[in-house]
């Protein structure tokens, strides 16, 4: 699959300035970003409408849409909206749906961090505003019906997954999910929950390798994970 990016970006000496290669960060052979990439390829191939959540610079929603496959790619960062824009300039074909917003708990302007590069963009006190959606909303507001959702929101995500229960319960989406231990905490939410919510929809949890793991083993990776994140997808 071939797709057009950038050769830079903006110049800002921020996160998004080590990667002159938007496609090359998730084509490094071995990395778990590579394995994660070629499992959401293979699983979806089959699945018409995602919801890209921290879409940053549109990665995902690059590989999943075209025809009659679209995404909405949902993301609050400056850089990383602007860096989407010209990935889709450059791939015209693209059916992506940009939304410079943030999903979550509310239906409101919310105050977030935005020095350039911060991932963690809601663990700051911010002096800027953006619209904060929750899913259940975004999808009566777009009329969407997502089979897939992909969320990666540094700590974000049971906000998120809380705020979703018309969508998980009526249309269940496959979810590929980024577990981030170490800042569930700075929302006041724990890796249980995390767990908890797969219980309550009913959802199995899948590995990269594809390999079905219990909930009791999900939430062993997700305590014990100590870098970055747990990823893994649930169906």
């Amino acid at each position: 699959m071939k797709i057009q990016v950038k050769d830079r970006s903006f110049q800002v000496g921020s996160f998004y300035d080590l990667y002159k290669d938007v496609y090359n960060c998730w084509t490094i052979e071995g990395t778990e970003e590579n394995q994660e990439m070629t499992c959401f390829i293979e699983q979806t191939k089959d699945k018409k409408s995602l919801i890209d959540i921290g879409a940053l610079f549109g990665v995902f929603s690059l590989f999943f849409s075209g025809q009659d496959r679209v995404s909405h790619a949902v993301d609050g960062s400056h850089e990383g909206m602007l860096q989407l824009l010209q990935n889709l300039c450059k791939n015209p074909d693209k059916k992506i749906y940009p939304h410079k917003a943030l999903m979550g708990d509310k239906n409101s302007l919310t105050s977030y961090w935005t020095k350039p590069g911060e991932l963690h963009s809601l663990s700051f006190q911010g002096n800027d505003s953006i619209i904060m959606l929750t899913v259940d909303y975004f999808c009566q507001l777009y009329e969407v019906v997502p089979d897939v959702m992909k969320i990666d929101t540094e700590g974000f995500e049971v906000k998120i997954l809380k705020n979703a229960d018309h969508v998980l319960s009526n249309y269940k989406p496959m979810i590929f999910l980024e577990g981030h231990n170490n800042f569930v905490y700075n929302y006041g939410d724990t890796v249980e929950d995390i767990v908890s919510i797969a219980k309550k929809y009913d959802y199995k949890v899948f590995d990269l390798s594809n390999n079905q793991i219990t909930y009791e083993e999900y939430l062993n990776r997700l305590k014990n994970k100590s870098i970055d994140s747990t990823r893994t997808y649930w169906k």
